[in-house]
This record gives C-alpha cells, structure tokens and sequence, in this order.
C-alpha cells in the first residue's frame, strides 16, 4: 500500500480581509455601503478582492456592532 499524500494546507495565508481591514471599518463605520469600499478598494488602492468576500465581513461587523435595541411592547 502506497503512504498516504500529504495534503496542503489551505489556511496557511492570512486573508486578504485582514491586509485592508484597516481602511474598511472606517468605511464601515461611516455606513458606506459594501459596494461602494469595494470599488475604492480595487479602484483606489489596488487591491482584488472578491464582492462576496468583502459584502459577507462588512454584513458581519454591522451586524455584531449594533447597540442592543429594547423590545417594542
């Protein structure tokens, strides 16, 4: 029987999110929309990344940075 292949790992890079996260959440926090950061990133600074990358972090931190709202009765 032949050894068992050594697979590569996959999760050896940091994400792309993590290299531009610093002009994001300012962006984030002045509620630009998710397509708008993504045309500055590509346009402005050169950056490729993918829209469903992106649109799923910037749904992410607007979703976990919202002030708890008190229940309507």
């Amino acid at each position: 029987m032949p050894p068992a292949r050594e697979r590569p790992s996959r999760y050896g890079k940091t994400p792309v999110i993590a290299s531009v996260r610093h002009i994001v959440i300012p962006m984030i926090s002045r509620n630009v929309s998710a397509k708008d950061i993504w045309k500055t990133l590509m346009d402005d600074h050169g950056i490729s990344i993918s829209f469903s990358t992106l649109n799923a972090y910037v749904r992410n931190q607007r979703t976990s940075y919202r002030a708890p709202t008190s229940p309507a009765c």
